[in-house]
Protein backbone atom coordinates (compact mmCIF):
# COMPACT_ATOMS: atom_id res chain seq x y z
CA UNK A 1 0.00 0.00 0.00
CA UNK A 2 4.07 3.92 -2.51
CA UNK A 3 6.16 6.66 -1.79
CA UNK A 4 6.87 10.50 -1.56
CA UNK A 5 8.85 11.72 1.19
CA UNK A 6 10.47 14.93 2.77
CA UNK A 7 12.39 13.40 5.50
CA UNK A 8 16.17 11.68 5.11
CA UNK A 9 14.64 8.65 6.48
CA UNK A 10 11.77 8.82 4.21
CA UNK A 11 14.07 8.68 0.38
CA UNK A 12 12.43 6.69 -2.21
CA UNK A 13 10.92 6.50 -5.86
CA UNK A 14 8.40 7.98 -7.79
CA UNK A 15 8.15 7.30 -11.78
CA UNK A 16 5.50 9.71 -13.18
CA UNK A 17 3.69 7.92 -16.33
CA UNK A 18 0.69 9.02 -18.21
CA UNK A 19 -2.49 6.82 -18.07
CA UNK A 20 -2.98 3.60 -20.78
CA UNK A 21 -3.23 4.70 -24.36
CA UNK A 22 -2.35 8.22 -22.98
CA UNK A 23 1.49 7.66 -23.28
CA UNK A 24 3.93 8.43 -20.69
CA UNK A 25 5.08 11.54 -18.52
CA UNK A 26 8.14 12.77 -16.95
CA UNK A 27 9.86 10.35 -14.20
CA UNK A 28 11.94 10.64 -11.37
CA UNK A 29 13.85 8.15 -9.32
CA UNK A 30 16.12 7.45 -6.18
CA UNK A 31 15.82 4.55 -3.49
CA UNK A 32 15.41 1.06 -3.35
CA UNK A 33 12.09 0.43 -5.51
CA UNK A 34 10.59 2.03 -8.49
CA UNK A 35 6.90 2.49 -8.50
CA UNK A 36 4.20 3.84 -10.85
CA UNK A 37 2.00 7.31 -10.58
CA UNK A 38 -0.84 6.95 -12.58
CA UNK A 39 -3.48 9.86 -13.07
CA UNK A 40 -6.87 9.86 -15.20
CA UNK A 41 -5.47 11.56 -18.46
CA UNK A 42 -6.51 15.31 -19.48
CA UNK A 43 -4.76 18.86 -19.26
CA UNK A 44 -1.89 18.96 -17.65
CA UNK A 45 -1.86 19.32 -13.88
CA UNK A 46 1.26 20.65 -13.73
CA UNK A 47 -0.43 24.40 -13.98
CA UNK A 48 -3.20 23.57 -11.23
CA UNK A 49 -1.68 21.76 -8.73
CA UNK A 50 -1.88 22.89 -5.19
CA UNK A 51 0.24 21.05 -2.83
CA UNK A 52 1.45 21.04 0.13
CA UNK A 53 5.32 21.29 0.28
CA UNK A 54 5.40 20.01 3.85
CA UNK A 55 3.59 16.56 2.57
CA UNK A 56 5.29 16.48 -1.21
CA UNK A 57 8.13 17.53 -3.15
CA UNK A 58 8.35 15.41 -5.77
CA UNK A 59 7.83 15.80 -9.34
CA UNK A 60 4.81 17.48 -10.99
CA UNK A 61 2.82 15.29 -13.21
CA UNK A 62 2.21 15.89 -16.93
CA UNK A 63 -0.76 14.52 -17.88
CA UNK A 64 -1.54 14.22 -21.71
CA UNK A 65 -4.21 16.24 -23.34
CA UNK A 66 -7.26 14.29 -25.32
CA UNK A 67 -10.27 12.46 -24.22
CA UNK A 68 -11.69 9.14 -25.26
CA UNK A 69 -15.72 8.28 -25.48
CA UNK A 70 -16.86 7.04 -22.07
CA UNK A 71 -19.14 3.30 -22.11
CA UNK A 72 -22.05 4.69 -20.43
CA UNK A 73 -24.43 2.66 -17.79
CA UNK A 74 -22.51 -0.36 -16.92
CA UNK A 75 -23.12 -1.97 -13.54
CA UNK A 76 -20.00 -2.06 -11.39
CA UNK A 77 -19.42 -4.88 -8.76
CA UNK A 78 -17.35 -4.10 -5.36
CA UNK A 79 -16.58 -7.18 -2.85
CA UNK A 80 -15.56 -5.43 0.48
CA UNK A 81 -13.00 -7.26 2.68
CA UNK A 82 -15.14 -5.64 5.87
CA UNK A 83 -16.94 -2.40 6.99
CA UNK A 84 -14.69 -2.29 10.42
CA UNK A 85 -11.87 -0.65 8.71
CA UNK A 86 -12.67 2.96 7.58
CA UNK A 87 -10.74 2.41 4.79
CA UNK A 88 -13.43 0.70 2.47
CA UNK A 89 -16.18 2.58 3.19
CA UNK A 90 -13.95 6.06 2.00
CA UNK A 91 -12.54 3.84 -1.39
CA UNK A 92 -16.62 2.94 -1.99
CA UNK A 93 -17.57 6.28 -1.93
CA UNK A 94 -14.80 7.33 -4.34
CA UNK A 95 -15.62 4.28 -6.88
CA UNK A 96 -19.45 5.84 -6.56
CA UNK A 97 -18.56 8.94 -7.40
CA UNK A 98 -16.15 8.14 -10.44
CA UNK A 99 -19.06 5.30 -11.56
CA UNK A 100 -21.64 8.19 -11.55
CA UNK A 101 -19.31 10.64 -13.70
CA UNK A 102 -19.44 7.68 -16.08
CA UNK A 103 -23.46 7.20 -15.77
CA UNK A 104 -22.41 3.86 -14.15
CA UNK A 105 -24.04 2.36 -10.88
CA UNK A 106 -22.15 0.44 -7.72
CA UNK A 107 -23.01 -3.13 -6.35
CA UNK A 108 -21.68 -3.79 -3.24
CA UNK A 109 -20.94 -7.20 -1.54
CA UNK A 110 -19.58 -7.23 1.90
CA UNK A 111 -17.68 -9.94 2.97
CA UNK A 112 -18.23 -9.16 6.96
CA UNK A 113 -14.63 -9.85 7.69
CA UNK A 114 -14.68 -13.71 6.94
CA UNK A 115 -12.25 -14.80 3.98
CA UNK A 116 -14.28 -17.67 3.31
CA UNK A 117 -16.67 -15.77 1.53
CA UNK A 118 -14.79 -14.38 -1.28
CA UNK A 119 -16.29 -16.72 -3.68
CA UNK A 120 -20.25 -16.82 -2.80
CA UNK A 121 -19.69 -12.83 -3.07
CA UNK A 122 -18.06 -12.46 -6.52
CA UNK A 123 -20.78 -15.25 -7.34
CA UNK A 124 -23.64 -12.93 -5.94
CA UNK A 125 -22.46 -10.24 -7.79
CA UNK A 126 -22.04 -12.10 -11.03
CA UNK A 127 -25.56 -12.96 -10.74
CA UNK A 128 -27.02 -9.78 -10.03
CA UNK A 129 -25.51 -8.82 -13.52
CA UNK A 130 -22.85 -7.01 -13.28
CA UNK A 131 -20.22 -5.38 -15.92
CA UNK A 132 -16.60 -5.23 -13.77
CA UNK A 133 -15.95 -6.09 -10.56
CA UNK A 134 -13.59 -4.01 -7.90
CA UNK A 135 -12.26 -6.36 -5.25
CA UNK A 136 -11.38 -4.10 -2.37
CA UNK A 137 -8.50 -6.15 -0.32
CA UNK A 138 -9.64 -9.34 -1.17
CA UNK A 139 -7.11 -11.59 -2.41
CA UNK A 140 -7.71 -13.66 -5.37
CA UNK A 141 -6.98 -16.39 -3.07
CA UNK A 142 -10.07 -16.30 -1.72
CA UNK A 143 -12.36 -16.58 -4.77
CA UNK A 144 -13.32 -20.16 -5.86
CA UNK A 145 -12.15 -21.22 -9.09
CA UNK A 146 -16.20 -21.50 -9.38
CA UNK A 147 -16.68 -18.08 -9.11
CA UNK A 148 -13.34 -17.35 -11.46
CA UNK A 149 -14.70 -19.32 -14.06
CA UNK A 150 -18.44 -18.08 -14.10
CA UNK A 151 -16.68 -14.29 -13.98
CA UNK A 152 -14.64 -15.60 -17.20
CA UNK A 153 -17.81 -17.03 -18.70
CA UNK A 154 -19.86 -13.81 -18.58
CA UNK A 155 -16.11 -12.10 -20.03
CA UNK A 156 -16.44 -9.78 -16.29
CA UNK A 157 -12.98 -7.95 -15.64
CA UNK A 158 -11.63 -8.33 -12.30
CA UNK A 159 -9.30 -5.48 -10.78
CA UNK A 160 -8.02 -5.19 -7.65
CA UNK A 161 -6.77 -2.73 -4.88
CA UNK A 162 -5.25 -2.87 -1.45
CA UNK A 163 -2.95 -5.74 -1.96
CA UNK A 164 0.39 -7.49 -3.52
CA UNK A 165 -1.31 -9.29 -6.44
CA UNK A 166 -1.73 -8.66 -10.23
CA UNK A 167 -2.57 -9.79 -13.07
CA UNK A 168 0.42 -11.40 -14.08
CA UNK A 169 0.54 -13.12 -10.57
CA UNK A 170 -2.70 -13.69 -10.17
CA UNK A 171 -2.87 -17.02 -11.39
CA UNK A 172 -5.55 -15.71 -14.10
CA UNK A 173 -8.21 -14.55 -11.55
CA UNK A 174 -7.17 -10.32 -11.97
CA UNK A 175 -7.66 -7.99 -15.34
CA UNK A 176 -5.87 -5.32 -13.73
CA UNK A 177 -4.93 -4.08 -10.27
CA UNK A 178 -3.80 -0.62 -8.85
CA UNK A 179 -1.92 -1.07 -5.98
CA UNK A 180 0.60 0.35 -3.62
CA UNK A 181 4.58 -0.59 -2.55
CA UNK A 182 4.17 -2.00 0.79
CA UNK A 183 7.33 -3.37 0.88
CA UNK A 184 9.15 -0.49 -0.04
CA UNK A 185 6.92 1.83 2.29
CA UNK A 186 7.53 -0.21 5.19
CA UNK A 187 11.15 0.32 4.92
CA UNK A 188 10.65 4.24 4.63
CA UNK A 189 8.11 4.00 7.45
CA UNK A 190 11.26 1.58 9.19
CA UNK A 191 14.18 4.16 8.88
CA UNK A 192 11.54 6.57 10.33
CA UNK A 193 10.96 4.75 13.58
CA UNK A 194 14.46 3.84 14.01
CA UNK A 195 15.26 7.34 14.10
CA UNK A 196 12.37 8.22 16.36
CA UNK A 197 12.79 5.18 19.13
CA UNK A 198 16.08 4.82 20.81
CA UNK A 199 17.76 1.22 20.58
CA UNK A 200 16.96 -0.79 22.43
CA UNK A 201 13.07 0.04 22.97
CA UNK A 202 10.44 -1.84 23.28
CA UNK A 203 7.61 -2.13 21.00
CA UNK A 204 4.16 -4.41 20.10
CA UNK A 205 3.01 -5.41 16.92
CA UNK A 206 -0.38 -5.84 15.57
CA UNK A 207 0.09 -8.80 12.52
CA UNK A 208 -1.76 -10.46 10.00
CA UNK A 209 -1.07 -13.61 8.42
CA UNK A 210 -4.42 -14.32 6.69
CA UNK A 211 -3.38 -11.78 3.84
CA UNK A 212 0.85 -11.29 2.06
CA UNK A 213 0.02 -7.47 2.43
CA UNK A 214 -0.12 -7.85 6.01
CA UNK A 215 2.58 -10.15 6.08
CA UNK A 216 5.43 -8.86 3.88
CA UNK A 217 5.77 -5.60 5.72
CA UNK A 218 5.93 -7.73 8.94
CA UNK A 219 8.87 -9.56 8.01
CA UNK A 220 10.58 -6.20 6.35
CA UNK A 221 10.33 -4.60 10.08
CA UNK A 222 11.56 -7.67 11.73
CA UNK A 223 14.43 -7.53 9.35
CA UNK A 224 14.91 -3.72 9.73
CA UNK A 225 14.90 -3.20 13.26
CA UNK A 226 16.79 -6.53 14.46
CA UNK A 227 18.77 -6.11 17.00
CA UNK A 228 17.97 -2.17 17.76
CA UNK A 229 14.44 -2.86 18.92
CA UNK A 230 13.24 -4.98 20.67
CA UNK A 231 9.95 -6.84 20.00
CA UNK A 232 7.57 -7.76 23.21
CA UNK A 233 4.23 -8.94 21.99
CA UNK A 234 2.33 -9.59 19.06
CA UNK A 235 -1.19 -9.68 18.41
CA UNK A 236 -3.17 -11.10 15.28
CA UNK A 237 -6.26 -9.04 14.23
CA UNK A 238 -10.17 -9.61 14.11
CA UNK A 239 -11.21 -8.64 10.94
CA UNK A 240 -14.72 -7.88 12.27
CA UNK A 241 -13.58 -6.43 15.10
CA UNK A 242 -11.04 -4.21 14.62
CA UNK A 243 -10.73 -1.20 16.36
CA UNK A 244 -12.54 -2.39 19.72
CA UNK A 245 -10.10 -5.83 19.40
CA UNK A 246 -7.09 -3.83 18.90
CA UNK A 247 -7.71 -1.26 21.55
CA UNK A 248 -8.30 -3.71 24.48
CA UNK A 249 -5.15 -5.48 23.30
CA UNK A 250 -3.11 -2.54 23.37
CA UNK A 251 -4.25 -1.41 26.68
CA UNK A 252 -3.74 -4.78 27.93
CA UNK A 253 0.35 -3.76 26.42
CA UNK A 254 0.76 -0.92 28.07
CA UNK A 255 -0.32 -2.11 31.28
CA UNK A 256 1.75 -5.46 31.32
CA UNK A 257 5.25 -3.37 29.30
CA UNK A 258 5.51 0.17 30.75
CA UNK A 259 7.90 1.16 29.22
CA UNK A 260 6.37 0.05 25.58
CA UNK A 261 7.02 2.75 23.21
CA UNK A 262 5.69 2.26 20.24
CA UNK A 263 2.59 -0.04 18.41
CA UNK A 264 3.28 -0.75 14.83
CA UNK A 265 0.28 -2.00 12.37
CA UNK A 266 0.30 -3.06 8.66
CA UNK A 267 -2.75 -0.70 8.53
CA UNK A 268 -3.87 2.22 9.85
CA UNK A 269 -7.63 0.61 10.01
CA UNK A 270 -6.80 -1.20 13.21
CA UNK A 271 -3.92 1.25 14.50
CA UNK A 272 -6.38 3.73 15.31
CA UNK A 273 -8.04 1.14 17.86
CA UNK A 274 -4.09 1.52 19.37
CA UNK A 275 -4.18 5.22 19.07
CA UNK A 276 -7.23 5.60 20.98
CA UNK A 277 -6.02 3.76 24.01
CA UNK A 278 -2.89 5.56 23.76
CA UNK A 279 -4.76 8.55 24.28
CA UNK A 280 -6.52 7.54 26.72
CA UNK A 281 -3.85 6.18 29.04
CA UNK A 282 -2.06 9.77 27.96
CA UNK A 283 1.13 7.44 27.12
CA UNK A 284 3.96 8.28 25.49
CA UNK A 285 3.75 5.87 22.89
CA UNK A 286 3.98 5.98 19.14
CA UNK A 287 1.85 4.65 16.49
CA UNK A 288 3.55 3.19 12.99
CA UNK A 289 1.30 2.00 10.27
CA UNK A 290 -0.01 3.02 6.36
CA UNK A 291 -2.91 3.72 4.52
CA UNK A 292 -4.08 7.40 5.85
CA UNK A 293 -7.37 7.17 7.07
CA UNK A 294 -9.40 9.51 8.16
CA UNK A 295 -9.28 8.77 12.40
CA UNK A 296 -5.56 8.52 11.96
CA UNK A 297 -5.10 11.93 10.50
CA UNK A 298 -7.82 13.49 13.31
CA UNK A 299 -5.60 11.79 16.02
CA UNK A 300 -2.34 13.35 14.87
CA UNK A 301 -4.16 16.41 14.96
CA UNK A 302 -5.13 15.75 18.49
CA UNK A 303 -0.97 15.51 19.34
CA UNK A 304 -1.30 11.39 19.54
CA UNK A 305 2.10 10.40 18.02
CA UNK A 306 1.59 8.73 15.11
CA UNK A 307 3.60 8.07 11.50
CA UNK A 308 1.62 6.35 8.65
CA UNK A 309 3.07 5.97 5.20
CA UNK A 310 -0.47 7.35 3.81
CA UNK A 311 -2.33 6.20 0.66
CA UNK A 312 -4.16 8.19 -2.10
CA UNK A 313 -7.21 6.02 -1.21
CA UNK A 314 -9.55 8.10 -3.47
CA UNK A 315 -6.85 8.49 -6.33
CA UNK A 316 -6.50 4.72 -6.05
CA UNK A 317 -10.05 4.19 -6.82
CA UNK A 318 -10.69 6.28 -9.47
CA UNK A 319 -8.13 5.05 -10.98
CA UNK A 320 -9.39 1.30 -10.87
CA UNK A 321 -12.95 2.46 -12.24
CA UNK A 322 -10.55 4.09 -14.94
CA UNK A 323 -9.66 0.98 -15.95
CA UNK A 324 -12.31 -0.45 -16.15
CA UNK A 325 -13.56 1.98 -18.27
CA UNK A 326 -11.00 1.01 -20.58
CA UNK A 327 -11.47 -2.95 -20.66
CA UNK A 328 -15.19 -2.15 -20.89
CA UNK A 329 -13.93 -0.13 -24.89
CA UNK A 330 -11.39 -2.45 -25.34
CA UNK A 331 -8.95 0.54 -25.17
CA UNK A 332 -4.98 -0.36 -24.47
CA UNK A 333 -4.42 0.35 -21.40
CA UNK A 334 -1.69 -0.26 -18.79
CA UNK A 335 -3.21 -3.59 -16.22
CA UNK A 336 -1.34 -3.05 -12.88
CA UNK A 337 -0.41 0.46 -11.43
CA UNK A 338 1.67 1.07 -8.15
CA UNK A 339 0.57 4.41 -6.94
CA UNK A 340 2.89 6.32 -4.31
CA UNK A 341 2.17 7.22 -0.54
CA UNK A 342 2.97 9.95 1.55
CA UNK A 343 4.47 9.86 5.01
CA UNK A 344 2.79 11.71 7.23
CA UNK A 345 3.12 12.72 11.14
CA UNK A 346 1.27 14.67 13.96
CA UNK A 347 4.60 17.32 12.91
CA UNK A 348 2.66 17.44 9.36
CA UNK A 349 -0.65 16.58 9.00
CA UNK A 350 -2.64 19.05 7.36
CA UNK A 351 -4.70 20.75 9.10
CA UNK A 352 -7.85 19.53 7.65
CA UNK A 353 -8.81 16.98 4.74
CA UNK A 354 -7.30 13.59 3.66
CA UNK A 355 -4.76 12.60 1.37
CA UNK A 356 -6.57 11.67 -1.44
CA UNK A 357 -4.30 12.55 -4.39
CA UNK A 358 -5.02 15.80 -4.82
CA UNK A 359 -1.63 16.86 -2.79
CA UNK A 360 0.17 15.04 -6.16
CA UNK A 361 -1.95 15.56 -8.95
CA UNK A 362 -3.90 18.14 -8.60
CA UNK A 363 -7.63 18.08 -9.49
CA UNK A 364 -7.93 14.54 -10.70
CA UNK A 365 -11.11 14.37 -11.00
CA UNK A 366 -11.45 16.77 -13.71
CA UNK A 367 -9.10 15.23 -15.53
CA UNK A 368 -10.86 12.18 -15.72
CA UNK A 369 -13.93 14.00 -17.03
CA UNK A 370 -11.97 15.59 -19.49
CA UNK A 371 -10.13 12.14 -20.29
CA UNK A 372 -13.40 10.57 -21.22
CA UNK A 373 -15.83 13.24 -22.32
CA UNK A 374 -17.84 13.68 -19.59
CA UNK A 375 -19.11 16.20 -17.10
CA UNK A 376 -19.40 19.73 -17.62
Amino acid sequence: MSRCRVTPAAAAVLVAIGLGACGSASSSSSGSATTKAAAAGGASASSSTSTDSALYSGPRLHIPAGSNPAVHGKVIGVVTLTSASEVFPRELVAIKQAAAALGDTVKQANMGGDVSQGGPAVENLLESGVSGIILQSVEPSWISGQAVAMAKAKHVPIIETGTLDTSTNSHGVLAGSVNTDVVAAEKTLDQQMLADLPSGSQIGLIVDHLAPEGLQPELQLRKDVAGRLKIVATHQMNYANLVPDISSTVSTWMQQYPNLKAVWCPYDGPCVGAAQAIQSANKDVRVYSQDGVTSILNLMREGVKITTMADQLEYINWLAVDELNSIFGGRPHQADWLVPTVLVSEKNVPKTGVIDGSQVYGDYQAAFEKRWGVGG
